[in-house]
Parts: structure tokens; C-alpha cells; sequence
């Protein structure tokens, strides 16, 4: 249904919380306001809840094999809370340690939502280019990061500056 969106119909609801939230947190200050001690909490949180879920594994009967049954909503609940741990955890450690700026890293900052938007084709163009060719999964997952991120940068800065597209992007 949404595959034009390039998302997962399951998600949706999550990123527009995550949109709605991102505009309040914006507009009323909440990163810049947010105690770095609990950032540092929910970053341990995170990689904790990293952590077991390496150990388990996500198909782990506690988490359920989707659909409708009872580990279901223990999986959905586990999922979101690693996903705002990790997201508050990330924002603080950027926050509390990348402290200068420069007209890079102000322009990537700037590009970084067109990236978001156009990074899942690019992605999955490269892992294609990759299929079959014997590397090992972790020299596919950084070869394929690696290229496909550094090449997102460069249509989303040039759409970006199409008239119409900068208020958006």
C-alpha cells in the first residue's frame, strides 16, 4: 500500500509521532533544555536493550513472530523503547561532545533530511551491486553505509536548493 513511501505500513505511526515530536521538541527547545545526565541514562538503556537483543535474538519466543498473539505487543513495546533510548542517547552524545561548527557541518546538518528521504534507494541499490560478490556481511553493512551515505549528501544538497524544495527539505 504505502511502498511508494519506501516504509513499513507497521511504522508509520511511529515516525509520525517521532515528526510530531521532533517539530514540538524544535520549536519549544527540548533538546537544548534536556538534562545530559538522563541522556546518558537512556544511552546506557539503549545499548543495554542493544545488548540483550544480540543475545536473545529478535526472533526469540519472547518477542513473537508478528501477527496477533501475545508476544507481539511485548516486541512492538521493546522496539520503541530502544528506539527512543537510542535516539535520546545519540542526540545527547552529539550534543554534549561535537561542540564546534563549521560551514561543513552546518551544510550536512542542512542536508540531512533530504538524506533521510533518499537514502533507502541508494541503499538498497548498493546492497544489490553487492549481492553475490563473497564479502562477509560486516564488510557489505560498511561498504554499503559508507558509499551510500556519502552519495545521499549529493542529490539532497542539490534539491535542496531547487525552488520550492528548501522549505521542505
Amino acid at each position: 500500500m504505502l511502498d511508494f513511501l519506501q516504509v513499513e505500513t507497521a511504522r508509520v505511526p511511529q515516525y509520525a509521532a517521532f515528526f510530531v515530536l521532533g517539530v514540538l521538541a524544535y520549536r519549544y527547545d527540548w533538546l537544548e533544555e534536556f538534562d545530559a545526565r538522563v541522556g546518558w541514562v537512556w544511552l546506557g538503556g539503549g545499548l543495554g536493550g542493544v545488548t540483550v537483543l544480540f543475545v536473545i535474538g529478535a526472533d526469540a519466543d519472547c518477542f513473537g513472530p508478528g501477527g496477533f498473539n501475545g508476544p507481539a505487543p511485548v516486541w512492538a513495546a521493546y522496539d520503541s523503547a530502544l528506539c527512543v533510548s537510542l535516539c535520546l542517547g545519540r542526540l545527547t552524545v552529539f550534543r554534549e561532545t561535537v561542540t564546534r561548527s563549521s560551514r561543513l557541518s552546518a551544510e550536512l546538518a542542512a542536508d540531512s533530511y533530504g538524506v533521510y528521504i533518499l537514502h533507502v534507494p541508494l541503499v538498497v541499490a548498493v546492497q544489490y551491486c553487492l549481492t553475490d560478490r563473497g564479502l562477509f556481511p560486516a564488510a557489505a553493512w560498511v561498504t554499503t553505509s559508507v558509499f551510500a551515505l556519502s552519495v545521499a549528501f549529493l542529490p539532497a544538497a542539490a534539491l535542496r536548493r531547487l525552488p520550492g524544495f528548501r522549505p521542505v527539505l
